[in-house]
């Protein structure tokens, strides 16, 4: 039984950290796409 509830436990972290991590990535892309527009912005502008 104990193998079991810390399997359980294990999951529940490793969904969390997936959580985060998921955000994480989003905010990133985020970033990502603004960077790309500015730089899109300024080879125009050359």
């Amino acid at each position: 039984m104990a193998s079991d509830q810390q399997s359980e436990k294990i999951t529940r972290l490793l969904e969390e950290q997936l959580v985060v991590a998921n955000q994480q990535n989003q905010a990133l892309s985020k970033k990502l796409d603004l960077s790309l527009k500015q730089i899109e912005s300024l080879t125009h502008q050359i």
